[in-house]
């Protein structure tokens, strides 16, 4: 190996896959770059780049290259997808001679981190952490990110994009025609339930489909139970209410809680430099009651049950052991492991005469009483940003780097060759839904395809996900907002008391409001009230039109009272 491509190493981190379990938070952190980082640990950061055609060093992690030519072990190479990471890695090294990676050990696991290490000036060169266009509006106004326009059309990355992605990418990345980052490599199929698709079966319990609700759940979760001897066979975090309140999109929305909701707040621009965003839950008592009160029927009837410390990633290693025979998660949870102590494709070594599709079914979140639904059952993918203190040869190499370990032939030789050692046709996809155009290895045999390492109704359940219709994210509408509003831990208490107590939902509701609406008032925000007037008639404008032609009903039942009642008046 030459000088100018060995790679030097510190302190290299132990990979996150080692780990016995992520939490929530890691998880979503980490999604919100790419789904790679989860497979990986640290982050690719660099010491700059240099104009001309002098050489670049960039410092690397153990993400997104685990492991490093130059740190391979001897146990490394008896593990056949590290050993062809590294293999594929020096490949293009090897075409890069100019380009040296240097490892390094510097931490940007917390959004904190990140921004001091960003206008410290030792910032990785590729991160996440800005996971939404509003985000990445602002990061970019603040100097937080590169803007990568120039180089995303010279380097054609939208022709290197899934067909199945593509919307949705520009429905979260296309700032008005600028780009702050690329897309991350993995499709989510949203959230929903991972259920035992034998059980359902030899029970003659009907399998969920598209439009299922949660009375549906109740039902299946009593069935459930007297199946189980008696013993409880759903279960999940305390969270779990959020998702069914956020069907009907009654909680709050656009940055109050992050977006899950939408009739439980309003506009409320006000004068000067006050945040402009008003909570108006108790509004909507009398359907709070109604689905709290299912929620808390399922909980008292022992139907499911619930618990503070679970989350989506924890509960997998339950539902593997039988202990439950339903429970929640994110999609790409059946495919990736790392999140737990156990991985969906591990029930089959329990049940070696049946296959992953005989065993596992997957539905995504119900609709809600009222015909909506919530962003949680939409497609989703991740951004990948850039330190904006690279020079034009270390962004264009960092770049040229993620496309290739990700976006082209690198992304086809780690799993192809992986493959070759295996023969396990999950080793060739390890993604049900790339975010490239590689749906289909072109370097394994023909009968080597994601539905014969996943099963074909995992699959097609999973592709239907990605032409969900996207709702409109409030992100694209307003102009970036530097300041931030009241704690999201009124809202984390606020779903606690839902969730976990049986106290009066209207005493709930009113505390929520009152307190977060209080802190609100003495807020500040960037946006003036006219230019958040403008973005707010465009944002509402578009769901109105996303309503009206997506569900007749929640936008005859809900939507027109809401819109022309409680927004418009506040916004004309």
């Amino acid at each position: 190996m030459s000088e100018d491509t060995k790679l030097e190493s510190s302190t290299v981190f132990s990979e996150i896959l080692a780990r016995p379990a992520l939490t929530r938070r890691q998880m979503l952190r980490t999604m919100a770059a790419t789904s790679a980082v989860v497979a990986g640990g640290a982050v690719l950061a660099a010491c700059g780049g240099t104009s001309g055609a002098a050489n670049v060093t960039l410092k690397v992690g153990t993400w997104p290259f685990a492991p490093l030519p130059s740190t391979i072990t001897a146990a490394d190479k008896k593990t056949p997808r590290k050993k062809v990471i590294a293999d594929v890695l020096q490949t293009w090294l090897d075409n890069h001679k100019n380009v040296t990676l240097k490892f390094t050990g510097i931490d940007v696991s917390t959004d904190q981190a990140l921004t001091a290490a960003i206008l410290g000036n030792t910032a990785p060169a590729i991160y996440g952490g800005f996971a939404d266009a509003s985000l990445q509006a602002a990061a970019l106004t603040q100097g937080l990110v590169a803007d990568v326009t120039d180089v995303y059309k010279s380097k054609k990355v939208d022709d290197l994009i899934a067909p199945y992605a593509k919307d949705l990418w520009h429905s979260i990345a296309n700032l008005g025609g600028k780009y702050t980052s690329f897309p991350g490599d993995l499709l989510s199929g949203g959230s929903g339930f991972f259920y035992r698709r034998d059980v359902f079966r030899a029970n003659d319990i009907p399998e969920p489909t598209k439009g299922w609700t949660w009375e549906d759940v109740k039902v299946i979760a009593a069935k459930l139970k007297d199946i189980n001897k008696g013993v409880t066979a759903i279960g999940g975090p305390s969270y779990l209410c959020g998702y069914l309140m956020n069907s009907d999109l009654l909680d709050a929305g656009g940055p109050v809680q992050g977006g899950g909701g939408l009739i439980g707040s309003v506009p409320d621009p006000g004068t000067g430099s006050n945040w402009h965003w008003k909570i108006d839950v108790t509004k909507w008592t009398s359907a709070w009651e109604d689905r709290i009160g299912l929620f808390r029927s399922m909980i008292n009837d022992k139907t499911v049950f619930v618990d503070p410390s679970y989350w989506e990633g924890s509960v997998v290693g339950q539902f593997v052991s039988g202990q439950y025979l339903m429970v929640p998660a994110f999609s790409f949870f059946y495919s990736l492991g790392g999140f737990g102590p156990a991985k969906f494709s591990d029930l089959q070594k329990n049940y070696p005469d049946k296959s992953l599709d005989d065993l596992i079914g997957y539905a995504p979140y119900p609709h809600g009483a009222n015909g909506a639904w919530s962003s949680s059952i939409q497609p989703g993918m991740g951004q990948v940003s850039f330190d904006p203190h690279l020079k034009s040869d270390g962004l264009d190499a960092i770049t040229d780097l993620y496309l290739y370990m990700f976006f082209g032939q690198g992304y086809v030789d780690v799993r192809a060759n992986t493959y070759k050692v295996t023969k396990d046709p999950k080793d060739a996809y390890d993604y049900i839904a790339p975010t490239n155009t590689y749906f289909k290895n072109p370097d394994v045999p023909a009968n080597v395809t994601v539905e014969a390492a996943w099963g074909e109704n995992f699959v097609q359940t999973y592709l239907n996900v990605a032409k969900q219709p996207i709702i409109p994210a409030y992100g694209m509408y307003f102009p970036p907002d530097g300041k931030t509003g009241p704690s999201k831990d009124t809202h984390a208490d606020f779903l606690s008391r839902l969730s976990t107590t049986n106290d009066p939902i209207p005493d709930i509701l009113k505390k929520f409001e009152d307190t977060y609406n209080q802190q609100a008032s003495s807020l500040p925000s960037d946006l003036s009230s006219d230019d958040f007037k403008a973005g707010a008639r465009k944002y509402y404008a578009a769901l109105d039109k996303f309503w009206k032609e997506n569900s007749t009903s929640f936008y005859v039942g809900v939507w027109q009272e809401y819109y022309h009642n409680d927004v418009l008046p506040r916004i004309s």
